[in-house]
């Protein structure tokens, strides 16, 4: 198998492609494994449509859709934020938040644990983990007792565990089987390991639980992630995802930078990254990310990590309107030798289903109906206001907006209004 082409940047050099492309490990070649890694990042619970894109529905069906093109060899993963604040977060069905109602139907295999999952309180997050299907994954993000701390066990050495069996638990670390998992814990296929960070801003930008605590600074996070990065390979996992929440791209390629190594593929979120080739289509008026100046080719971007083995780096928008889908070939050292020339972002929308011959999930499409029928009140117009009303992130993220204000004030009336001071 001929490799792909691979695009080396920012201080990889011939001795890095060297090493890339030779096999002199004894019996390199016999333990090639391919993974498709599909991904999404900062999801936010927008499990409704918005002018014919995104949506539950569309979103299943494009996830399934893709999942069809490799079944055995697919991972899903999420990036972090899967839910935050807004109407549909207040409402409950069967029970439950619809949130996680709707993640049951979404064959995620683990998230990184982002800085939005906090915002309704240590409470609601229990909550959430009792009724969600996979794992928060992170190394950065501790808890000093609360309803939490029960939630994130302490992990001995050489015993990571199966992502399968850790269903609504926070890890620093996990481990999945691509293939089918026996009885007993072992693996019919291969093994991934799997570490999660969260950003060191938890603080500032998300209504941190009274018992959580974040790492401060970049150096701690990326002590931390090598940490956990070395134990998976004292176990003999040599292909290691990292699903990081650190509000932007550019901070995990920071991580590498500064020298993180073993780490095979870095999944990013919490930036709104659209990682993009000119010729990927891209839901309209939408333009790749500024990362992606320069860059021969941008999904995924490539660079070295300080072991000198490529890492790959892939990052997508989020409010479920894409979803990634990334082709990797290991070779016997679970480097990086081949990336399929078809990975690439999906947007999900009705010509990417129709591309996949897929459908808008059935399930999706009755969860949205009981959605649109518990918002209908909240649709009744209370004011009209003939200004623009800023709510870009950047702006609202960083300086005082004219939505904000009237949020702020809309807060304090509604206060008055319950009788409070």
């Amino acid at each position: 198998m001929r490799p792909g082409p691979f695009r080396t940047t920012r201080g990889v050099g011939l001795l890095a492609v060297a090493l890339l492309f030779s096999c002199t490990h004894p019996g390199c070649g016999a333990r090639e494994r391919t993974l498709y890694l599909v991904h999404a990042s900062d999801m936010e619970g927008e499990l409704l449509p918005r002018d014919g894109v995104g949506g539950l529905a569309r979103f299943a069906g494009v996830l399934h859709g893709l999942l069809e093109k490799a079944p055995e060899n697919t991972l899903v993963v999420a990036a972090g934020d899967t839910f935050m604040p807004g109407p549909v977060l207040s409402i409950r069905l069967e029970g439950m938040p619809a949130v996680a109602l709707a993640h049951r139907s979404l064959p995620i295999a683990a998230s990184a644990l982002g800085n939005h999952e906090f915002d309704q309180g240590e409470r609601f997050f229990q909550e959430m983990l009792e009724e969600t299907a996979f794992p928060f994954l992170s190394a950065t993000v501790f808890f000093n007792g609360g309803p939490l701390a029960d939630r994130r066990p302490a992990l001995a050495e050489g015993e990571t565990p199966w992502a399968e069996a850790s269903a609504g638990l926070i890890l620093p670390r996990a481990k999945r089987c691509v293939g089918r998992l026996l009885p007993g814990g072992r693996c019919e296929g291969f093994v991934v390991g799997l570490v999660g960070a969260t950003t060191e801003r938890l603080d500032t930008v998300a209504s941190v639980a009274p018992s959580a605590r974040s790492l401060d600074d970049l150096s701690s996070i990326l002590e931390a992630v090598q940490a956990e990065v070395d134990r998976l390979e004292a176990e003999g996992i040599d292909i290691v995802v990292l699903l990081s929440h650190l509000q932007g791209a550019h901070r995990e390629l920071e991580l590498l930078e500064r020298g993180l190594r073993g780490v095979d593929v870095i999944v990013a979120g919490g930036g709104d990254d659209r990682l993009a080739d000119p010729q990927h289509r891209l839901l309209p008026d939408d333009r790749p990310s500024p990362l992606c100046e320069g860059e021969r080719r941008c999904y995924p971007l490539v660079r070295e990590g300080g072991d000198g083995a490529p890492v790959v780096v892939v990052a997508t928008d989020g409010q479920y309107r894409y979803l990634g889908r990334l082709g990797l070939r290991f070779d016997a050292r679970g480097h990086v030798r081949w990336i399929d020339p078809v990975s690439r972002p999906w947007p999900v929308d009705d010509l990417s289903l129709e591309a996949l011959g897929a459908a808008p999930d059935a399930e999706g499409l009755a969860l949205q109906a009981k959605l649109r029928k518990a918002l209908a009140p909240a649709e009744t117009i209370v004011g009209r206001t003939v200004r623009r009303l800023n709510g870009e992130r950047e702006a609202i993220r960083n300086r005082e907006t004219n939505l904000g204000v009237l949020s702020a004030d809309a807060l304090v009336h509604a206060a008055k209004a319950h009788g409070l001071p």
